[in-house]
């Protein structure tokens, strides 16, 4: 048996059955023909694809000639049938060559650099790449070119996500990866507790950066554009405030006596008025005239008065 998994016959194995053929008589007069017999057994990796040992038999004609004697179709004849041997010891082995997988690695790279080209940065942003695990005994044809990628149906650039790999030839196959992006940026955080309707001030807030992707609430970049407003809740320090934790300052409150103001151009009519309800600058509340009973709806000004349009 040599390193191939093919039985090799001997010398004198082959010579016997030569001699054995010389004996009989040729089927077809004009012709010597060489018989010879060779087994062949391979294995492969998958226990399913093992062959049993197959048996073969080779017929070689040749040109008539009756001036050859008997021991030279031995000898002619020996030659063949150890050629024909020697084709079936460089037989290749039967197992996928390499490069016929598609690697992992190659996958993976492939994810990370089509979210890269795709995720927008802004500013002194910081984006992250992680790509999900794909698992390892996944036997994929390699694709001829670089397999094309796309966000799945409904995915996001931002936080986790999902990416559809695809290839057209030689096979036709579809995969999803998944992933995350993580987006790194300069926050607004908590730098003191920060108690229920208190009104933030500078010295509550400092800036650091922090990973934002999975802040749905949103958040602020500008100490200025929170600094003013009133927590609605209380707040520890390192937290990142977000939009749902604040509010604009009341500058007005319910029970609280108003100036009333309505006019246009040079006409400008002013009231005393009782606040029905809260309010920050911007927003419409209900106030009531107190020399009429009236109750009428105007916009808080900057100033703490009413300004109810005509």
């Amino acid at each position: 048996m040599n390193e191939f998994g093919a039985a090799v016959l001997s010398h004198s194995s082959l010579r016997g059955i030569m001699t054995q053929r010389d004996a009989t008589t040729d089927p077809a007069p004009g012709y010597a023909q060489a018989r010879f017999l060779h087994a062949m057994a391979y294995r492969t990796a998958d226990p399913a694809r093992r062959h049993p040992a197959s048996i073969h038999s080779a017929v070689i004609p040749m040109q008539p000639s009756t001036s050859i004697d008997n021991p030279t179709r031995r000898t002619i004849s020996l030659a063949i049938a150890l050629a024909g041997l020697l084709s079936l010891l460089l037989w290749p082995a039967q197992h996928p060559q390499a490069g016929e997988i598609e690697s992992v690695e190659r996958l993976r790279d492939t994810v990370a650099t089509y979210l890269s080209a795709i995720t927008q940065t802004t500013g002194t942003d910081e984006i992250e790449v992680l790509v999900g695990q794909i698992d390892a005994r996944l036997r994929l044809a390699r694709c001829d070119r670089t397999p094309n990628a796309s966000l799945a149906p409904g995915a996001r650039t931002s936080g986790s996500t999902t990416v559809n790999l695809r290839c057209s030839k030689p096979v036709q196959w579809s995969i999803f990866v998944p992933a995350r992006i993580e987006r790194h940026t300069q926050v607004v955080v908590v730098a003191r507790p920060i108690a229920r309707e208190q009104r933030i001030q500078a010295t509550d807030l400092r800036r650091e950066r922090q990973e934002v992707s999975s802040l749905s609430g949103g958040y602020f970049r500008d100490p200025n554009a929170v600094i003013g407003m009133e927590a609605r809740r209380a707040l520890t320090p390192g937290q990142v405030i977000t939009s749902a934790h604040v509010a604009p300052r009341k500058l007005v409150e319910r029970g609280q006596l108003v100036t009333i103001y309505s006019g246009d151009g040079g006409l400008m009519v002013r009231m005393s008025g009782e606040a029905l309800e809260d309010g920050a600058a911007g927003e419409r509340i209900r106030v009531r005239n107190r020399s009429s009973r009236r109750i009428v709806e105007g916009y808080v000004e900057p100033s703490g008065h009413i300004h109810v349009p005509l």
